[in-house]
């Protein structure tokens, strides 16, 4: 079944996918951190650090990557990177960046033993959720205190402000303002448009698509970006990728989109009904669970009988999964049902 973890694992996969390369990750990283800070730091030796500094707890909904920086007055500087990949902000995000900031620390006072100071952390969250993030992005607006207290005791109190990108709700416009390459922009979108419609966007992405593709290695790099929208989207059709790939005028990368992504789809929609059973639990959507059965069936078999409708209305979750199963092999409707 397609649950939490597996969508959290498909969010986790293309993050880390794309932040795993080094150059990718500075050109997001250079366009999120602010300008003034950004320019003291030396992106040509940013370099990934190994391990995850998250709660094993939250490791469904928190993603993480470290990476180390020179900057130009000659210290190094450490940059964590937190992709809260859940639909709903973190109210305790500060709190949690600050545990994970010491426990970076911890593992640098090991390492380094002669050690006499700390290289700063910089903590960076990436956000894709459905409203606009509203926790705290400071950790002393955490703290019981009233604002008069807060005021005597803050140089006594620790203190951390995270960078906050909120993708869903920065324009697309802007996104595509940043400067980043085609691949890095395209990812962005894909995580501010997974949970929506893409078939509404998609053919906005077309300049996108194709200098993706035309990349070295882009066919694998879009097929990459194709399989995390399909699986993560339940609004994407073969007849709209097929449109955008005709519209790229290109026969190569046209044969390349559409055999990829009826590919996909197909695989993504099989186990959309085989994994429906805790989304059906969790959200309620057993009936469109049903009507996506109908609609594969009526892809594979035509025009359907009357008794058809009839048997997927009297059936359990279970029975469409078994029913999702069959209906790839099953040579007869009848079979389907058998």
């Amino acid at each position: 079944m397609r649950g939490i973890s597996t969508v959290a694992n498909l969010h986790d996969g293309l993050f880390k996918w794309t932040f795993g390369q080094t150059e990718r990750a500075a050109d997001v990283l250079r366009a999120i951190i602010p300008a003034g800070l950004s320019a003291r730091l030396d992106w040509s030796s940013l370099a990934q650090e190994p391990g995850s500094f998250v709660d094993k707890e939250l490791g469904s909904r928190h993603s993480d990557l470290l990476f180390r920086v020179a900057t130009h007055g000659g210290e190094t500087a450490l940059l964590y990177v937190l992709f809260e990949h859940q639909s709903s902000d973190d109210p305790l995000m500060a709190f949690r960046l600050l545990r994970y900031t010491v426990r970076i620390w911890d593992r640098w006072v090991a390492e380094h033993a002669d050690a006499d100071r700390l290289p700063a952390v910089i903590p960076v969250v990436l956000f894709h959720g459905v409203e606009p993030w509203a926790a705290p992005t400071e950790l002393q607006a955490l703290l019981a205190l009233d604002a008069v207290t807060l005021a005597e005791a803050r140089a006594h109190l620790p203190s951390l402000r995270f960078i906050l990108d909120d993708l869903s709700h920065v324009p697309d416009a802007d996104l595509r303002r940043r400067a980043m390459g085609a691949l890095p922009t395209l990812v962005l979108l894909a995580f501010k448009h997974g949970r929506g419609n893409i078939d509404e966007v998609i053919n906005q992405w077309l300049d996108l698509l194709q200098q993706v593709v035309h990349a070295p290695a882009g066919a694998d790099a879009l097929s990459v970006v194709l399989r995390y929208i399909v699986q993560v989207s339940s609004r994407v059709s073969v007849e709209v990728l097929r449109e955008t790939a005709r519209a790229l005028q290109d026969p190569n990368v046209e044969e390349a989109i559409v055999t990829t992504g009826q590919q996909l789809i197909e695989e993504g929609r099989l186990k959309g009904v085989q994994q429906g059973l805790q989304q059906g639990l969790q959200q309620g959507l057993q009936q469109g669970q049903r009507a996506l059965l109908l609609s594969q069936l009526r892809t594979r078999f035509g025009e359907l009988p009357d008794w058809v409708a009839q048997r997927l209305e009297g059936g359990t979750t279970q029975d469409n999964e078994r029913w999702a199963l069959r209906v790839l092999s099953a040579t007869a409707l009848e079979d389907v049902f058998a």
